[in-house]
C-alpha cells in the first residue's frame, strides 16, 4: 500500500474492528499498518473475508500474521514458491548474468549455499538436496527476517569482465521489477563472488563455449 491507500485502510480497518467487537484505537490501527503495508490494499480487503468467511477461525478477530497467510500463504508455500522462482532463473537465465530477485528473502537463503554460477551448475541429481536446503534456511527467515541480505547474485561474466577492467551489465531483474529496486537498494555488497570456485569456473566455460559456438555460426551464415 501506499500513504495513498492508508485512509481506506483505516476504514477497513473500522468496519473489522466493529464487526468483532475491538475498539480500532490509534496504536492497534498503527500496528496494523506497519505490518500489512507491504501489500495490496485490494488483497488485504480479500483476505479479511476469507478469514471472516472461514468456519474454524473466522470467529476470531484476524492478527496481522493471518492476514499474511491469506495473502503469501503459510511459511512452507512461501518457500517452496520461492525455490520455483529460483529454479525457473537457474534454467532459464543462468548463472552467467547477474540477478536480482523481487524477494530479498531469496538472496538471503541463498548466501552460503554457494556462488550464483556454482548454484546454476548444480548436477540435476543434486536439485532436490539444494531446494530441501533452500526451503528450509527460507521457512526460518519468514519467522525471523534477516539484517542483511547480498544485493545482487553476481554471475560468472561480471566477475570475468571485473577481473578484465571491462565494463559490467546491469542485473537482470527476476520478478516485480520495483521490488527488484528494493532488494537492490537494501542489501550490501556480495562478499562471495571474489573468485570464481571451481563448479563456478566450469559454468563459465561452458557458457563461454556456447557463445563461441553462436558466433561461429552467425559467421558461417
Amino acid at each position: 500500500m501506499t500513504p495513498h491507500d492508508q485512509a481506506h485502510f483505516f476504514e477497513l480497518m473500522g468496519g473489522i474492528c466493529e464487526l468483532y467487537g475491538k475498539v480500532a484505537s490509534p496504536q492497534f490501527m498503527a500496528i496494523y499498518w506497519s505490518a500489512l503495508q507491504q501489500y495490496e490494499l485490494a488483497d488485504i480487503r480479500r483476505a479479511f473475508n476469507a478469514h471472516a468467511l472461514n468456519p474454524d477461525t473466522g470467529q476470531f478477530m484476524p492478527k496481522p500474521a493471518d492476514v499474511v497467510r491469506y495473502v503469501d500463504g503459510g511459511s512452507q508455500t512461501r518457500a517452496a514458491k520461492a525455490w520455483a522462482k529460483v529454479d525457473k532463473a537457474m534454467r532459464c537465465v543462468g548463472g552467467g548474468d547477474s540477478v536480482v530477485f523481487d524477494d530479498p528473502l531469496i538472496h538471503a537463503a541463498l548466501d552460503g549455499l554457494g556462488s550464483w554460477p556454482e548454484l546454476c551448475a548444480t548436477p540435476v541429481d543434486e536439485l532436490t538436496f539444494l531446494q530441501g536446503r533452500f526451503e528450509k534456511r527460507y521457512q526460518a527467515m519468514v519467522f525471523t527476517p534477516p539484517a542483511e541480505w547480498p544485493k545482487v547474485l553476481t554471475g560468472a561474466f561480471e566477475v570475468a569482465n571485473a577481473g578484465a577492467g571491462q565494463r559490467i551489465a546491469p542485473p537482470i531483474p527476476i520478478g516485480d521489477t520495483a521490488k527488484c529496486r528494493l532488494t537492490y537498494s537494501g542489501g550490501v555488497e556480495p562478499s562471495a563472488m571474489l573468485r570464481l570456485q571451481p563448479a563456478a569456473q566450469l559454468a563459465l566455460k561452458q557458457i563461454q563455449g556456447v557463445q563461441a559456438a553462436n558466433e561461429r555460426q552467425g559467421r558461417a551464415a
